[in-house]
């Protein structure tokens, strides 16, 4: 955050009242004669948006954060037992959600803090609730998804779990159809939001980094909650459905990023893996070693989303293959296995970034993306075998002829 960043905050918590004040609004609820306490608030005690009250309810007393209440408390200051429901999902879903972007962008650890499990209070708490609305809990899709980010498997298996996590949760959801009851939530989570955000931002620093975190999924689950209205509810909100999913998009700017540029390290993964190869472990045991090394790898190659940084690494590798191969292969012989073999590897490695860049990305590049994958793919025919073959037929200057359309190609990309 930048030297003004207590301006930001200002008018951070300014806009979460208003996303609020305006739910309310358009559901024709009344709301107390504090309601302007957005813009009074004491940013050195982290004092929130929390000071709306609602004609049903008090602040929260002792709900709030550093009370007993927690996140009970939150739900409770609408005062209706389906809103303390919705905000009750919608916080198990903030949890989630935060927890699953931090594990797309390599921070497992931090991601395995925000997981939730059938046995964590917030959901116990849910369960009475989703049996007298005679809805299934999601307990194991809950579990499903904190065993794939506990146990570091690949982000693809944390994402699928997280797929049908959702839709569990948007089920549940269904339960309660009434508007004033969603958009009262919808408040009581932007509402959270800014009490973590205050926890966990003081003085334009980050001090509790999963505060600022949870305050991010918090309002992202509210925007889901939001983007779930029914055509039916749109219209009866009028302008005001577009006025609050714009207070809500204005609050991304409160999150630069959720974690540091910084990448844990994966040395115990390269430690497990050369480990079971080199005391002959079963070959599935080493498959599993390597499936994880490969994740690992991936969730630190996601600090650099760039375009043109990705396809100058994979040019760069096909060069690299280009000099190992050079090394490697004299006069139609192989004279250094091993640099015939890392050759090999650079390839296969310059084709997996290939194939994990994303579909914006894919449609960017247009037909430039299936010309370097058919570049890539023509390089197979240069090892016959990894190990040593009876002839090669290919020489150094294939790979670097390849490694100079793929660099023509990528700069046909805008």
């Amino acid at each position: 955050m930048t030297k003004t960043s207590a301006d930001r905050t200002l008018k951070l918590w300014t806009r979460l009242g208003t996303a609020g004040v305006a739910g309310l609004t358009a559901a024709s609820m009344t709301l107390a004669a504090g309601a302007g306490a957005a813009s009074e608030l004491n940013l050195k005690t982290g004092k929130t948006a929390a000071g709306f009250q609602l004609a049903q309810g008090g602040e929260g007393g002792e709900g709030g954060e550093g009370g007993e209440g927690g996140e009970k408390g939150t739900a409770s200051r609408s005062g209706s037992g389906d809103a303390d429901f919705l905000t009750l999902l919608g916080l198990v879903e903030g949890h989630l959600r935060a927890g699953m972007e931090l594990y797309r962008q390599g921070a497992a650890d931090m991601a395995k803090t925000h997981m939730k499990h059938p046995s964590d209070e917030l959901y116990t708490d849910l369960e009475p609730a989703l049996a007298s609305r005679k809805r299934e809990g999601f307990a194991p899709s809950l579990e499903r998804l904190a065993q794939a980010i506990e146990s570091g498997g690949p982000v693809d298996e944390a994402e699928k779990a997280f797929g049908a996590a959702l839709p569990d949760i948007d089920y549940a959801r269904a339960a309660s159809t009434d508007l004033g009851d969603r958009l009262k939530s919808i408040t009581n989570l932007v509402r959270k939001a800014a009490d973590e955000y205050g926890e966990g931002v003081k003085d334009g620093k980050i001090i509790e980094p999963h505060e600022y975190q949870d305050a991010w999924g918090f309002t992202q689950a509210a925007k889901a909650q939001l983007a779930s209205l029914s055509s039916d509810d749109r219209r009866r909100m009028g302008n005001s459905f577009d006025e609050i999913a714009r207070e809500l998009d204005d609050l991304d700017s409160a999150w630069p990023a959720l974690v540091s540029r910084k990448r844990e390290g994966f040395a115990p993964s390269l430690e497990r893996l050369a480990h079971a190869i080199e005391t002959g472990r079963p070959v599935d045991e080493a498959q599993k070693a390597f499936d994880a090394a490969l994740a690992d790898i991936d969730r630190a190659r996601a600090a650099s989303t760039g375009l043109g940084d990705h396809l100058k690494s994979i040019t760069n590798l096909v060069r690299k293959a280009a000099d190992e191969y050079g090394e490697g292969v004299k006069d139609g012989k192989i004279v250094e296995l091993h640099e015939y073999q890392d050759a090999w590897g650079f390839t296969q490695a310059a084709k997996a970034q290939l194939a994990g860049l994303s579909s914006d990305d894919r449609t960017r590049m247009g037909k430039s993306f299936d010309e370097i994958a058919r570049e890539l793919d023509s390089l197979d025919s240069a090892w016959p075998t990894l190990v040593e073959p009876k002839s090669i037929t290919a020489d150094a200057s294939v790979l670097y002829g390849t490694a100079a359309r793929i660099e023509i190609a990528a700069l046909a990309v805008k």
